[in-house]
């Protein structure tokens, strides 16, 4: 329809184009459509089609551009009309055709009706098509349908009084044709509010009024056309016309209303049939909800009011609550507030249109499963909810109770990988569950289920005991307890236990047999394991190797221990450890102090003198480790012991040549030193000297050389500072329990200056106590600090992350930096003695600090090693082991 109107307004601006007159003026010597009009009518329909059919966000913005453009235009021309301007747009466009038709005495203007129709269109269009606006639109469609059809009829009846108001306001058959398709196109797009909902409903006075609307128009119309054509052809008085007319319409009307009158009838019958039919079954489904006493009916309105409900939910509520229910009711108010807010929840969720189920406590202690449906009109809008809900307290209880039985024997099934199998005597069938299968390594699709299979899987050796096992237990002669090797299709090799009880019936015979079959391999596999460690163990002649209760008595013995004790098996095992101490060690409780270190810990090393049976002495290294059961419960220690004797001997010996040769290179060293240090001292004093009188006389050149012999006099005289330095770390000294968090705090206040210069960040974690020797460890968190700032990058704060972690027999430390770092190939080269991976002139120094960190790391019985990245930073690990010193 929309379509129909452009198009009309277009056609009608290509007449005025081309001067085709019947496009212009259909009627000869009557209005014609001004192009103004038919310019207002495209942008009527380009404006309808974008509101009312495609309805987009950006297309609304351009409709409304169009509307604002015709309503200005409307709104212009009905100004004009009040204050006698007429602004004669369309004269601009059209004027020699306007011209022709005004010297014709044709009127071809906008009159001011049309003007007022468009702008009651645009503002139809203008607003929002919601509920609360539809009959006020509706209202000025009819308006607007009432004008057009002014006009139409007046050209359809050729009224002589119509013309002469028509010239008046002047609107074309087409344009009020147009205006009438405008008006239709509004009423369908809001055929389902206001006023045209009444006709559209489904209801009677719908189908009634879209019966009579059609025949209220058209009737008139057809009858009155047809009448004045007979006049107009015959001599009838006009009086004769009207009274047929009225006859006709007449016999119409009554033929109509009879029309109505027996379809209303005939459907009021259906309807009472259907109602009757409704209230028969509405009486059998109240019968059937009240007979069910275990299932609570009711409903409720949106207003969560009672509308019905059955006596279960009478009683119900009665029970729980303590009230006595009534309709009309609002049912949230017979709850507690902690129900109330659950049923609420539900209530909505149903009156949102969702079907739903909830299994939920109420009155504190009763399960209900409740079912929530909504309720709905033909309409399909939610007007209530219908609620059946069932107390499955003791369903649940029920349910509960077998599950935990059900989960227990699963888990008990599971957790022992039991299997369970059943088997029919009668017909030597069977049945083995997916446990059982898994057992036997059989795959379900394969196995048939008959006794045989079964039998024949069974190991050679074990086929005839087992089957006259479970003869004797049917035969009622024994219960079937036993264990039998199982071949897999792999012909690898199982052990099983099995454990079956039998069912017989009421004369004794045994009908049935089930029984349960657990994987024992593995028990007997580490029985085979643990007798052979055993036997090992008990043979190994180089270690003892002992079992101790957790009172520290023996309670196992190894040919090792006999050969270091000297004790035999028989003479030693109940005997408590102590007797292997020294009379110092269990003066000072040593053995009970290390049985309840390595309870606490779960192990503990010791070092120390042992006395054998003949009482010799010898040295020995023990460690001590707790035993648990799989409960985590105590049950012993082992002890295993290294004779190291020997071992020590050679060590000790090797301590003293490097005592030796150590004293010789101090002495070696202090002598050089001494030797080196006087006549360098003379030639730095010389130098010194020359420079002092002669420096004015020395030209460039000289004054370069003697600054160089200087310098090289100065770094000559630091590296033997160095090396004197170097030797002595060799000294003997006091191993001492430190604090490293308290070595690093003595080493910052003294980097202080140098910290603080740089802006550097030291962060520390995990610092431990531990022996070691004060001086050395001091200089050697010192080197590492201080070189960790001194090769840091420029365009970077210095920063250092120190942290430590215990390994067996000491610590490992990290110095981890973001220094310049150091090329891998320098890793060895740093920590040798007056060696540098950087340029001299770059970095100062001698190239003794990281080969002192080295040399106090190894007499902590260390070793330090180094990870870097150029411009990454660099990494330092090193370990210190005197916890067994």
């Amino acid at each position: 329809m929309i379509g129909a109107i452009i198009i009309v307004g277009l056609i009608v601006l290509l007449g005025w184009c081309f001067e085709i007159d019947p496009i212009k003026r259909p009627i000869p010597g009557l209005v014609a459509m001004n192009p103004m009009t038919a310019f207002g009518l495209i942008l009527l329909g380009l404006a309808s089609w974008l509101i009312f059919y495609i309805k987009r966000v950006h297309t609304l913005w351009v409709a409304k551009v169009l509307i604002l453009v015709l309503t200005m235009l409307a709104f212009w021309r009905i100004l004009g009309e009040f204050f006698d301007v007429n602004p004669q747009i369309d004269k601009i466009f059209f004027k020699e055709q306007l011209r022709v038709d005004d010297l014709n005495n044709l009127s071809s203007r906008m009159g001011p009706n049309t003007a007022f129709l468009f702008l009651l269109s645009g503002i139809v269009i203008f607003l929002p098509q919601s509920i609360r606006l539809s009959k006020l639109l509706q209202f000025m469609a009819m308006v607007i349908m009432g004008f057009s059809l002014y006009s139409i009829f007046g050209y359809l009846f050729n009224v002589k009084e119509f013309i002469g108001v028509l010239s008046l306001i002047p609107m074309a058959i087409h344009t009020a044709l147009c205006f009438f398709v405008f008006a239709l196109a509004v009423f369908f797009q809001t055929s389902d509010k206001g006023f045209m909902k009444e006709i559209t409903s489904p209801y009677e006075g719908g189908r009634v009024g879209r019966i009579l609307l059609p025949i209220a128009i058209i009737t008139p119309l057809s009858l009155g056309y047809f009448w004045l054509e007979v006049l107009d052809k015959n001599s009838f008085s006009m009086e004769y016309g009207i009274v047929l007319m009225i006859v006709s319409i007449t016999v119409i009307l009554v033929g109509l209303i009879w029309f109505i009158i027996s379809s209303l009838n005939r459907e009021s019958k259906l309807e009472k049939h259907a109602v009757r039919q409704i209230k028969e079954a509405h009486n059998l489904l109240y019968s059937s909800i009240e007979s069910l006493k275990d299932i609570m009916i009711f409903s409720i309105d949106t207003e969560y009011n009672l509308l019905n409900f059955n006596s279960a939910f009478k009683e119900a509520t009665d029970g729980i609550y303590g009230v006595d229910i009534t309709v009309n009711k609002n049912l949230l108010e017979y709850m507690t507030k902690e129900d109330r807010k659950k049923a609420k929840q539900n209530i909505d969720r149903a009156l949102g249109g969702e079907n739903h189920s909830k299994t939920e406590v109420y009155g504190g202690s009763i399960t209900f499963e409740t079912k929530y449906n909504p309720i709905k009109n033909d309409d399909q809008e939610v007007i209530g909810v219908t609620v059946l809900s069932s107390d499955i307290s003791e369903r649940r209880r029920a349910e509960e109770k077998l599950k935990q039985t059900a989960d227990r024997l699963l888990l008990a099934t599971r957790g022992s990988k039991i299997g369970i199998w059943d088997y029919d005597i009668l017909n030597k069938k069977l049945i083995l569950d997916d446990r059982m299968l898994e057992l036997y390594g059989i795959s379900k699709n394969t196995y048939k289920g008959d006794f045989e299979t079964w039998i024949n899987g069974l190991h050679p050796d074990d086929m005839e005991r087992i089957d006259l096992e479970m003869q004797m237990a049917i035969n009622g002669e024994k219960e079937l307890d036993t264990e039998f090797r199982i071949l897999w299709p792999d012909e690898s090799i199982r052990y099983i236990r099995s454990l079956a009880l039998v069912q017989r019936d009421e004369s004794g015979n045994a009908y049935r047999m089930i029984g349960t079959n657990w994987d024992i391999t593995d028990i007997r596999t580490a029985e085979s394991t643990l007798k052979t460690f055993h036997k090992a163990i008990a043979e190994i002649k180089d270690y003892a190797i002992i079992l101790l209760d957790t009172k520290g008595n023996i309670q196992n013995w190894n040919k090792g221990a006999e050969t270091i004790k000297g004790y035999t098996e028989s003479e030693i095992l109940g005997e408590n450890w102590q007797k292997f101490y020294t009379k110092e060690d269990r003066d000072q409780d040593k053995p009970k102090k290390l049985i309840e270190t390595a309870k606490r810990n779960g192990q503990v090393q010791d070092d120390g003198w042992r006395v054998r049976k003949n009482g010799e002495k010898f040295w020995a290294s023990a460690n001590i480790t707790s035993i648990h059961d799989d409960r985590g419960r105590l049950t012993g220690f082992s002890n295993v012991i290294w004779d190291l004797t020997e071992r020590r001997k050679m060590e000790q010996l090797k301590m003293d040549i490097v005592q030796l040769k150590s004293k010789d290179m101090e002495q070696l060293v202090y002598i050089t030193s001494h030797d080196l240090k006087e006549p360098l001292l003379t030639i730095k004093n010389y130098i010194q000297l020359l420079i002092d009188e002669y420096h004015d006389l020395m030209n460039a050149d000289v004054r370069h050389l003697t600054k160089s012999i200087l310098n090289a006099s100065t770094r000559m005289e630091a590296l033997i500072l160095g090396l004197l330095d170097y030797s002595r770390l060799s000294k003997p000294k006091e191993l001492k329990m430190l604090d490293c968090n308290e070595v690093l705090d003595s080493v910052k206040a003294d980097l202080n200056s140098l910290i603080e210069s740089k802006h550097a960040v030291i962060i520390d974690k995990n610092l431990p106590k531990l022996k070691a020797y004060p001086l050395e460890l001091k200089l050697l968190f010192q080197n590492l600090i201080h070189n960790a700032i001194k090769f840091s990058r420029e365009d970077a704060t210095p920063e250092l992350a120190i942290s430590a972690e215990k390994i067996v027999g000491g610590w490992q430390f990290k110095f981890e930096d973001n220094g310049i770092g150091i090329a891998e190939k320098d890793f060895e080269l740093v920590f040798t003695i007056f060696r540098k991976a950087h340029k001299r002139d770059e970095y100062e120094g001698t190239g003794i600090g990281l080969a002192h960190v080295k040399k106090i790391i190894e007499i902590h019985n260390g070793s330090i090693w180094v990870e870097s990245k150029i411009n990454k930073g660099t990494t330092f690990y090193f370990t210190i082991l005197t916890e067994f010193i």
